[in-house]
């Protein structure tokens, strides 16, 4: 019994700490290593987490992966969509408006403007009426087919037809707002963006539409109502 203990003892391995050699001295260091600390301790949990929930329900270990990735990044609320770009500093002040006549952005160059220009833009102008109907009559007749090619926000696009809405009284109103239409009708993601919205905004859209309808062809109208799932002429 003596001579197993004892070479039990003589096998235990004994770990040598680094002697603190100095004081610190400067804080700043030794906040972000603490921060860091943190961070990773966070992150190790959360992925731990992850890998936990990730093997019950992910069917493939591709998806398993996925899972494990993403499990850090901030959840996007769909109100986000519709929220101007955080800044540190207005970059364009003293320079011309881009809401002005044919902004750079939105001159037909025969490639796609980027969803998040437009969107960017839209957001932007549509709190004031006057620069969103400048901006939504400055467009090109493809531009939302051409910019939202994979997705569209739904509160952006009932913000743009409610805007569109207000001014159809006038001839120019009427046909800016019939233009944009057509052009929303043929992006190829509007279908998964309906999902989205409740009875009421859809019956909402169908009255507007129906509205328009007058003075339009029969082109406008078999594209737009089909796309709208306007089931009824109103």
């Amino acid at each position: 019994f003596g001579s197993s203990a004892c070479s039990s003892v003589r096998t235990m391995v004994i770990i040598k700490e680094d002697v603190l050699s100095r004081r610190p001295d400067d804080m700043g260091s030794i906040r972000s290593e603490l921060a860091e600390a943190a961070r990773t301790d966070w992150k190790r949990q959360v992925v731990d987490d992850a890998k936990k929930r990730a093997i019950y329900s992910a069917p493939t270990y591709d998806h398993f992966k996925e899972l494990v990735a993403g499990c850090t990044l901030k959840p996007v609320a769909r109100a986000d969509f519709s929220r101007p770009a955080r800044v540190s500093a207005n970059k364009a002040a003293g320079q011309p408006s881009r809401l002005g006549s044919r902004s750079r952005i939105l001159k037909s160059t025969g490639e796609g403007l980027g969803s998040h220009h437009l969107e960017t833009q839209l957001c932007r102008s549509l709190d004031n009426p006057a620069a969103s109907k400048e901006l939504l009559a400055s467009l090109p007749g493809d531009a939302f087919r051409r910019s939202f090619r994979v997705d569209m926000d739904s509160a952006l696009l009932m913000r743009v037809l409610r805007t569109l809405a207000d001014d159809i009284g006038s001839v120019s109103g009427a046909a800016v707002a019939a233009k944009v239409v057509f052009d929303i009708a043929s992006c190829p993601c509007l279908q998964s963006c309906l999902v989205f919205l409740s009875t009421t905004e859809k019956a909402e859209i169908g009255r507007f539409v129906g509205t328009l309808r007058h003075g339009q062809g029969p082109e406008w109208w078999r594209l737009v109502s089909t796309s709208f799932q306007v089931t009824e002429p109103l």
